[in-house]
């Protein structure tokens, strides 16, 4: 708070009085991790031993072959990074992106149509489109709402 000042001549119905003030805020800069690029393995199927101990031999295989004796910390670590990243790779395999089961397929169109009338408000320029296009949006969310739920009720009882 910089400057608080209070206006005793403000009728509000009551015994408050009416206060003004200056804030000054101070905004923290926001960290961004780059985990867009960090890539997602099947890790379910370490549960396997067979495939762990693969795993295990195909890490210290790549280091034995990319390491050497006098490199700086930053390569050699760099060299174990990209063995357990070629090793993940090659016996793990990328996680597939799971949809949940109890959604049809007619629902997940009507979530496709809902996302690209979204897009279409986001980029509106002028107010009456952005009216009509709020209309549909505000339809197809009733819409893919009244979906699922009928998805998982019949999910449900079965």
């Amino acid at each position: 708070m910089l400057d608080v000042r209070a206006f005793r001549g403000a009728d509000a119905a009551g015994d408050h009085q009416l206060l003004t003030g200056s804030v000054q805020l101070k905004i923290a800069a926001l960290r961004v991790r780059d985990t867009a690029d960090r890539p997602k393995f099947n890790t379910d199927k370490l549960k396997s031993k067979m495939i762990h101990k693969n795993l295990e031999k195909e890490i210290e295989k790549i280091t034995q072959r990319t390491q050497k004796a006098n490199e700086s910390t930053e390569k050699k670590w760099h060299s174990i990074r990209t063995a357990l990243l070629e090793a993940s790779e090659e016996i793990l395999g990328r996680r597939k992106i799971s949809r949940k089961e109890w959604i049809s397929d007619d629902t997940w169109g009507r979530i496709a149509n809902r996302r690209e009338i979204k897009g279409k408000l986001l980029n509106a320029d002028n107010e009456t489109e952005k009216t009509s296009l709020r209309r549909q949006y505000w339809g197809a969310n009733k819409s893919v709402k009244k979906a699922a739920r009928k998805d998982k009720r019949i999910w449900a009882e079965n």
